[in-house]
C-alpha cells in the first residue's frame, strides 16, 4: 500500500512491530533505572565511575540505616549515608537558656555531647531571644569559624518581642559548636531538633 508514492511500510510501524529502541527511555536501557516495589529499592548503583553494586546484595548496615529508621522518621539527605535524625521527643524546656549560657558579648563553646551521638556532623537547631530593648543578639556558629557570615543569628529587632530562628550548624568531633549572647539579654534559648550523621 502506498501513500502518494511512499510505501506505508516505510512510513508507519505494523500492528505487531516495535521500534528498535522501544526498551529505552531517552536512550537509556531499563536496567539503568531504579525501581521501588513496596519498601524495596531495586537497581544498580554506580558511584564515581566505580563498578556498580546491586542493591539486593547490600544489607541495612551498608546504608547506615535500618528498616526501623523509616518508622522513626529518619530521612536520607544528600549523598548516600548522610542521614537526618529528628529528635522525636517532646521536650518541655529548651536545652540551653539564660541559666546555662554566659551573657557577656563573647563567643563560648557549646557542648552538645549530652544530646547528640558520636559521629554527628551537624545539628538542626531552633533558637529564640527576648529583650526589652532592640539590637541584642543570640548567635550560633561552627567552632573555629571567625567570620560573621556563616552563623545562625537571632536579633531583638524590636523591644519586648520574642524572635525565633531555625538553622543548621556544623559540630566538631567532640560535638561542640559556639554561641554568643549580648551582655544583659533578658532571655534566650536553644533546642536541638535533630542531627545529621
Amino acid at each position: 500500500m502506498f501513500e502518494g508514492t511512499t510505501a506505508l511500510s516505510e512510513k508507519y510501524l505494523g500492528l505487531s512491530a516495535k521500534v528498535a529502541d522501544a526498551d529505552k527511555l531517552d536512550g537509556v536501557d531499563s536496567s539503568g533505572f531504579y525501581r521501588i516495589t513496596g519498601d524495596t529499592l531495586e537497581g544498580t548503583l554506580t558511584a564515581g565511575g566505580n563498578s556498580g553494586t546491586n542493591f539486593s546484595s547490600l544489607n541495612s548496615t551498608s546504608f547506615n540505616m535500618q528498616a526501623a529508621s523509616y518508622t522513626e522518621g529518619f530521612r536520607v539527605v544528600g549523598r548516600l549515608g548522610a542521614i537526618y535524625h529528628p529528635r522525636n521527643t517532646d521536650p518541655a524546656v529548651y536545652d540551653f537558656g539564660s541559666a546555662t549560657l554566659t551573657e557577656d558579648s563573647a563567643w563560648h563553646d557549646l557542648d552538645l555531647s549530652g544530646i547528640v551521638p558520636v559521629g554527628t556532623k551537624a545539628v538542626q537547631i531552633l533558637i529564640y531571644c527576648y529583650d526589652t530593648s532592640a539590637g541584642k543578639s543570640f548567635e550560633i556558629r561552627q567552632k573555629g569559624v571567625t567570620n560573621d557570615i556563616d552563623r545562625v543569628p537571632v536579633f531583638s529587632i524590636v523591644s519586648s518581642a520574642v524572635v525565633l530562628q531555625m538553622g543548621i550548624v556544623s559540630v566538631d568531633s567532640n560535638r561542640l559548636c559556639q554561641y554568643y549572647v549580648t551582655s544583659g539579654m533578658d532571655a534566650e534559648g536553644l533546642i536541638v531538633q535533630g542531627w545529621f550523621e
